[in-house]
């Protein structure tokens, strides 16, 4: 036959048990609003129990229960939704990155539209144009030196703002990498702590919403040991630990912002491509292979105009660009400007293709043709090679806003089923506040009740 003392052991363990539920309960509560505050439980089990015969030893005994004790006290997790917001947060910084720097580019080239490269080109040819229809207007030929000058000022300020822009992004990623490297050693403090204590949850909650945060920068892989420390990774390879951004040189880092401001960059510097590429053949010309294998050239405006007459019927023999003999198509804005002497008179500007020959505009219309001139080997002409950077730049800026948005939706799905699991309800809280106090409450009153038993054992059964 058990101990009467036995209840009140049986009652102790519940009053503690259940005064630890109301007090997980209370840090849940106050921390209902702290953000990467995941809920916590208090897990409970039946302490061991006794074998009990009932005081006849002949009988095969049963067992009597001993109460309750809290085996521990964790986080209420999916770490699967984890993994899924760590790659959708990473994604979503990789494309918030390409829509802003592409939104930028929009703004810097004024594209579409006739303030940008589109219209300063259109009112380019229409003067030459213009001249081919008057060729001995010296008001025409002023157009031509004006529509020019403007041509190639906002072509290098459009190459200039996408310099400065790239550099801004380099500014970015190391910005990125210093705090990345930050939350590394933070991460790396923590799982040293942690490994001391592997039931420390606040503690893994700050880590895990560091891991969240790196994740927005770059992929993160994440493993973890029986200690409860974890091993962080991106594309495979181990991530520093030290807090040193120096120590990421060499890495192949995918993924998140940084991935995201190096694919900006291969934007910005293909656009910056097309550009020196386009002025190039605008001012040299170029030679391909047609698709039935035949050599085709296409003269520049400097070859046409040197070769064309000037008014007083002497040939031109000046160039109409200048530029560095050290011009390529991938630099020559760096260098290209209008011919200072035709700049500094129009009068030396040649329209005519012959000598004193009056209302000779061919080779102004020649100028104006090259527009319509092939530009490669796939028979595009130059006008529709420059429309097409232009559609392609609009094209992928809504491409990276229609995936970042896609992202934010899906992010923000993430975190609410994460929430609805991990997350604090106060209305939940308070309803176990109550099934816990009630609990404590028959404890306690069961603790009383064993009181009464004993004080009728010791002070009532005695000999008279």
């Amino acid at each position: 036959m058990t101990s009467t003392f036995h209840g009140l052991e049986m009652g102790k363990r519940s009053l503690f048990t259940q005064q630890t539920a109301i007090t997980t309960t209370g840090q849940n509560i106050s921390n209902a609003n702290t953000k990467g505050y995941s809920r916590q439980r208090v897990n409970m089990s039946a302490t061991n129990p006794i074998d009990y015969n009932y005081g006849r030893q002949s009988l095969t005994p049963s067992q009597l229960g001993t109460g309750v004790t809290v085996d521990s006290i964790t986080r209420v997790k999916e770490h699967y939704l984890d993994d899924q917001f760590r790659d959708r947060q990473s994604s979503l910084g990789e494309w918030s990155v390409q829509q802003d720097t592409l939104s930028q580019l929009e703004e810097i080239t004024n594209e579409p539209g006739e303030n940008g490269l589109s219209g300063a080109f259109n009112r380019f040819w229409t003067a030459w144009d213009q001249l081919a229809n008057d060729p001995e207007s010296a008001g025409a030929r002023e157009e031509v030196v004006s529509k020019a000058t403007d041509l190639i000022s906002q072509a290098q300020e459009i190459g200039h703002s996408m310099d400065s822009l790239k550099k801004t992004l380099d500014t970015q990623k190391d910005l990125l990498l210093k705090e990345a490297a930050g939350y590394l050693k933070e991460i790396d403090v923590l799982n040293k702590e942690i490994s001391k204590s592997p039931n420390s949850n606040d503690l893994k909650d700050r880590r895990d919403t560091l891991i969240d945060n790196l994740s927005a920068m770059m992929d993160v892989e994440v493993s973890g040991n029986q200690n409860g420390t974890l091993v962080l990774s991106n594309n495979g390879v181990a991530l520093p630990m030290s807090g040193k951004p120096d120590d990421f040189n060499g890495m192949a880092i995918t993924g998140g912002k940084i991935t995201g401001i190096a694919e900006a960059k291969d934007d910005l510097q293909a656009y910056q491509d097309e550009l020196n590429t386009m002025f190039y053949r605008l001012a040299n010309g170029h030679q391909f292979t047609d698709e039935a294998g035949n050599p085709v050239t296409v003269k520049g405006l400097n070859e046409l105009h040197k070769a064309g007459y000037l008014l007083d019927g002497s040939q031109s023999g000046e160039d109409f660009f200048k530029m560095d003999s050290t011009a390529t198509e991938t630099n020559v804005l760096e260098s290209l400007s209008l011919n200072s002497t035709l700049a500094n008179n129009a009068t030396l500007i040649a329209a005519s293709s012959k000598a004193n020959t009056i209302g000779n505009g061919d080779i102004a219309k020649q100028m104006n043709a090259l527009k319509d001139s092939d530009y490669d080997s796939s028979g595009v002409s130059f006008q529709e090679k420059h429309n097409a950077l232009v559609t392609g730049l609009g094209s992928k800026s809504q491409s990276a806003a229609r995936m970042a948005e896609n992202d934010r939706v899906v992010l923000q799905s993430i975190e609410n089923h994460r929430q609805s699991i991990s997350g604090v309800s106060l209305d939940e809280e308070m309803a176990n506040l109550i099934q816990f106090q009630h609990a404590y409450n028959a404890a306690a009153r069961f603790i009383t009740t064993t009181d009464e038993l004993l004080d009728t054992v010791i002070n009532r059964m005695g000999a008279r």
